[in-house]
């Protein structure tokens, strides 16, 4: 089996290891992923892109260039270093202590707010170990603390290399995990101190209460809603059933004052009363209205009558022609008698 050149072995192994990054979510998106597995082989490989420059222009190209031998100021590409540039945001700290301006937190060091400090030419790193870090042109001397770590790291991206299953390609990730920094601002953020992932993540918590908010009173609007047209529904049947318990109290009330008044005029006996009542039980309101007015007639004319007046009766109701008759004409009646004359009067039989 032939020998596989680098840019097919680059390929087999960023192609693996895109995969587990993404799984073990070092990486948010196949993009950075990419970045991060083709960092990896570039810094196991002290290998650099043209001009020095560690971006890759898509998702899939590889770096293969040789390394350019140093030229003493450390950027290896034969071209005098800008001093001028501004020191990078996050590095890592070298044996506890973290450089000139910058702040210490965990096992990194952060650039100073509004430090924007250019590092001086005696203090730059020069030898041929430094590296560009992903995204920056700044260069990185701090990644590993010393030669050890970065031989494990290099027998790490070998084994990584020849790994034969998913598991052993995992486990290896994970230790690599050990190695590689938390990633570093573009020039473009160097004043903020946090890392990248911190605020996505608070965002993502951010978004996420407002959508568990928004359910949440979506569902009360909903309940709202529902309570609200069954309220709709229920009220008039309940406004319905109260009218209509409210009229049948008035008329019950207007029936007994009516038989009351009749029953006193008539005098009809207690024994005799609960037979009038079951025949004024049939009477609509408006009978009960005729009624009540016959008897406040009736009650008129015997006081106006003379005694000895007699007239025919007659079922007219009106006021000039209605049946007169003496009190003790109407006392001598009985209670049956009594209430037929006023029966046919009411409904004008005969």
């Amino acid at each position: 089996m032939p020998t596989p050149n680098k840019d097919e072995k680059q390929k087999d192994f960023v192609s693996r290891c895109i995969s587990v990054v993404i799984k073990e979510k070092t990486a948010k998106d196949q993009k950075q992923a990419v970045a991060i597995c083709n960092s990896m082989w570039r810094k196991a490989k002290g290998i650099k892109d043209k001009n020095g420059d560690t971006k890759m222009s898509n998702n899939t190209e590889m770096a293969n260039e040789e390394p350019k031998k140093a030229n003493g100021n450390g950027n290896g590409n034969g071209k005098k270093k800008d001093d001028s540039k501004p020191k990078k945001a996050i590095v890592k700290a070298i044996n506890g202590k973290c450089p000139e301006g910058y702040d210490k937190k965990g096992g990194l060091c952060f650039l100073k707010k509004g430090k924007n400090n250019k590092e001086p030419e005696d203090k730059k790193p020069k030898d041929k170990e430094s590296k560009m870090v992903e995204g920056s042109d700044i260069k990185q001397k701090s990644l590993f603390s010393d030669d050890e770590q970065t031989k494990k790291f290099k027998e790490v991206i070998e084994k990584l290399e020849k790994a034969e299953s998913l598991e052993a390609a995992k486990l290896l990730v994970v230790e690599l995990k050990t190695f590689v920094p938390v990633e570093e601002k573009t020039e473009g953020t160097k004043e903020e101190t946090k890392p990248e992932e911190e605020p996505k993540k608070e965002e993502a918590t951010v978004e996420e209460k407002k959508e568990e908010t928004k359910s949440t009173e979506e569902k009360k609007e909903e309940v709202i809603v529902e309570e609200a047209k069954a309220e709709t529904i229920e009220k008039p049947v309940a406004e319905k059933e109260d009218q209509s318990k409210k009229d049948q109290e008035k008329f019950q009330s207007k029936f007994n004052d009516v038989f009351n008044e009749y029953c006193d005029f008539m005098a009809i006996p207690d024994g005799e009363k609960e037979q009038v009542r079951k025949q004024m039980s049939t009477f609509s309101e408006d009978m009960l209205d005729n009624t009540l007015r016959y008897v406040e007639r009736k009650k008129q004319d015997i006081m106006e009558s003379e005694p000895d007046v007699k007239t025919q009766p007659s079922s007219d109701l009106s006021d000039k022609e209605q049946t007169v008759m003496t009190n003790e004409e109407y006392t001598q009646m009985s209670a049956r008698d009594k209430t037929d004359y006023l029966f046919r009067m009411m409904t004008g039989k005969k």
